[in-house]
């Protein structure tokens, strides 16, 4: 890592911590019945449930109780709209939406069956709300977040929040995780891919999936702060290998080069990736076998880390 410019990483986690939100909180609105299947599927494993089993990081509203002023829509980082999937289209439901939008926080219609067996028009619902395809979901009863389409869409249009909401309701962190590795695994192909000059891509490769590594750990419930910035650099390190390999490929292949390095900056973020789970999953150690590795790195950093990394 001593290629690699010092201010330049602690930057990336300066970053990462200024635009993660220490907390998030998703707005859920419908019928009682919709708001319970939904509010109980994404409190599963939440340890701050209140009455009902639902998380305090959830808000659930009656159609009715829908803020009317833009400001009040900030608190929120994703809106649900539950909705029938075989009534009609409630004809409000545009402007809501589109009121929504205006205000800039992202809004999900989820039209909810009661079986995978219902066929439901999704085009017909969109078109006739008014709907994009990141706006509109179809989402099954009893359905496990690990399985389930609206989970996956709150990841897609969550942005930044996504992390916060992650660390206080487990059942959305695979979904979230899996979001953030296959968004920055598509990012390093095309960095591979667009970038000639050898070795020119490793930094900026390195730099995105450093912000990655520490966005998962944020979904874990974990800050960023120089000791764990050096761990993560040395689960980022295991990937090296395969970025040297996909650089060596543009002399062996001249004619698919740079498909190649594309292949490999995918595939390798996409095991650093991994690798970052399996870390924090197992509670994200600092064991006696790494600390001397990771004490070598620490006065590297330490120097430039105040006033720098905050």
């Amino acid at each position: 890592m001593a290629t690699y410019d010092v201010r330049k990483i602690l930057k990336a986690v300066s970053d990462v911590r200024r635009h993660t939100p220490e907390t998030a909180r998703i707005c859920l609105v419908g019928p009682a019945d919709l708001l319970a299947d939904a509010g109980r599927m994404l409190s599963a494993g939440a340890d701050d449930t209140a009455a009902g089993g639902v998380s305090r990081a959830l808000d659930v509203l009656g159609r009715a109780d829908v803020p009317t002023h833009p400001e009040a829509l900030s608190r929120w980082s994703v809106i649900v709209f539950l909705e029938d999937a075989q009534a009609a289209v409630r004809p409000e439901l545009r402007p809501t939406v589109a009121f929504c939008r205006a205000a800039h926080l992202p809004a999900i219609v989820a039209a909810v069956r009661d079986t995978e067996a219902v066929a439901i028009d999704r085009h017909a619902w969109m078109a006739l709300a008014g709907l994009s395809g990141k706006e509109f979901v179809l989402h099954t009863r009893g359905t496990p977040a690990a399985k389930s389409a609206l989970a996956r869409r709150i990841a897609q249009v969550a942005g930044h929040g996504g992390f916060a909401l992650a660390a206080a309701l487990p059942a959305l962190r695979a979904a979230v995780v899996d979001h953030t590795i296959a968004a920055t695994a598509r990012q390093n192909a095309l960095v591979g891919a667009v970038i000639i000059l050898p070795g020119a891509d490793m930094p900026v490769m390195t730099m995105n999936q450093l912000k990655m590594v520490l966005r998962i750990g944020a979904a874990y419930g974990y800050r960023s702060d120089l000791q764990r910035t050096i761990e993560v650099l040395g689960v980022i390190a295991s990937g090296l290998g395969l970025r040297t390999l996909a650089r060596s490929a543009v002399d062996y292949v001249p004619g698919l080069g740079w498909a190649m390095k594309a292949s490999f900056g995918y595939v390798g973020t996409e095991a650093i990736g991994r690798s970052a789970v399996a870390y924090f999953e197992n509670g994200a150690p600092l064991t006696a076998s790494r600390f001397p590795r990771l004490s070598s790195q620490l006065g590297k950093f330490e120097k430039l880390a105040k006033g720098i990394a905050r």
